[in-house]
């Protein structure tokens, strides 16, 4: 295929945008933004900031959503008038150049029209002539997008990327036509993930009012150790280096509890036979419930299935042989009144951990069995929901990641 006379291509670029269709063109990045407003960063020192000034936008402001207005720093217009270059207009795109969000990439929202940015961020902003930014917005934010960008950063402690490489970037340019119609697809994916994870913090929401009007204080409390046996590895059963392999049972640690405190073993730890059969009475089986005693203390995990031979590290409380309904002990542990308790505790202390007797006294409500019952069964309905949602969201990225695979290189053809 013969390529545009003006974008000489790296190898490595080319093996990135290989099969383009041969109804696209190859641009360099500068050559499809609007002539009258090249790439360029903005404010480089924005001195004291301006309640009443303009809205200045840094690349953590659209790191994983765009901030709130009040989230926002805002600059006097002194400050910013020398930097009138990089004003933006909504529908722009903007990208992050500098720090730990380097490559993370936006497009301005119609609140933000006239604001600025800051010098850890680029404006590109596309010429109407080529196309739209909402595509080039999700070029950049698919895989073959991110591995543009990711051959271009810089530095190690600070990644970054300069302007003059990114004006360089290679990018597909389909007709107008196909821009729009790939665009309107993956927005309505995009749509459907957003509606998703509303729906999910509803559920979230939800959950938290119930636990705090099922758990009732006229019931009375009991020591989590009146319910339940609490065990540790301490002292002579810390173990070293040494005595992880590559296979064998695991060990748990406070990794492997997420933070809606639930068991993830996505990251997988393992331990010598000799270390694990050294200390049976830390053996994790099912319904086990696991507590974090030192670095993200207070999550909680519930060993809801089977996990095979498995143990625990030294930063977590191991709850076992418990003699009521073992959903009951996990909600309440991660329910606000031992939150609070765990929170109180490390104010007072300054130290960052949580004892076994400590755990061990924990305040948990103590109704008459029938009500544990119905309070598991409620939250149990509740989580099931939340997971189905967060399965659904899954299959909703998996897909989009998929789409955007094959549709912003016309490996599959949107209808003209």
């Amino acid at each position: 295929m013969r390529l545009n006379e003006n974008s000489i291509l790296k190898e490595s670029d080319l093996e990135l945008l290989r099969d383009l269709p041969k109804s696209w063109s190859r641009k360099k990045l500068r050559q499809i933004v609007d002539p009258n407003r090249p790439i360029t960063y903005g404010i480089v020192q924005p001195g004291e900031f301006a309640p009443n000034g303009i809205f200045l936008v840094r690349g953590k402001d659209y790191s994983n959503r765009w901030a709130k207005p009040e989230e926002l720093f805002k600059v006097s217009e002194d400050i910013e008038s020398p930097y009138k270059r990089a004003r933006l207009k909504k529908g722009d795109l903007i990208l992050t150049i500098v720090g730990a969000y380097t490559g993370n990439v936006a497009i301005v929202p119609p609140w933000l029209e006239n604001s600025n940015i800051t010098q850890t961020t680029a404006r590109v902003a596309i010429s109407a002539k080529f196309g739209y930014n909402q595509f080039y917005y999700y070029f950049f934010e698919s895989e073959i997008g991110r591995r543009v960008l990711k051959k271009y950063e810089k530095g190690l402690a600070q990644p970054g990327l300069n302007l003059a490489d990114i004006a360089e970037f290679i990018v597909p340019v389909p007709t107008k036509n196909e821009q729009k119609k790939i665009a309107s697809i993956l927005q309505s994916v995009d749509n459907a993930i957003d509606k998703t994870k509303e729906l999910i913090e509803k559920y979230k929401k939800m959950k938290q009012g119930l636990m705090q009007d099922l758990f009732n204080e006229n019931w009375g409390f009991k020591p989590l150790s009146s319910f339940a046996t609490l065990k540790g590895r301490i002292g002579w059963r810390g173990y070293t280096t040494s005595d992880l392999v590559d296979e064998g049972p695991l060990a748990i640690g406070a990794g492997n509890i997420s933070v809606d405190n639930k068991l993830d073993l996505t990251q997988r730890v393992h331990i010598s036979r000799k270390k694990y059969e050294e200390s049976p009475d830390i053996m994790v089986k099912q319904n086990d419930v696991l507590i974090v005693q030192r670095g993200s203390l207070g999550k909680v995990a519930i060993v809801d299935r089977h996990i095979g031979e498995a143990t625990i590290n030294p930063s977590m409380i191991l709850v076992k042989e418990i003699k009521t309904n073992p959903y009951f002990i996990y909600y309440n542990l991660s329910a606000s009144h031992i939150q609070k308790e765990i929170a109180d505790n490390l104010a007072q202390t300054g130290v960052p951990m949580i004892t076994q007797d400590q755990c061990k006294n924990f305040k948990i409500y103590n109704p008459p069995d029938p009500e544990k019952e119905k309070i598991v069964t409620i939250l149990l309905s509740i989580d099931s929901k939340i997971d189905s949602e967060k399965s659904y969201l899954r299959k909703l990225v998996k897909i989009k990641g998929g789409l955007m695979q094959d549709l912003l290189t016309g490996k599959v053809r949107v209808a003209a």
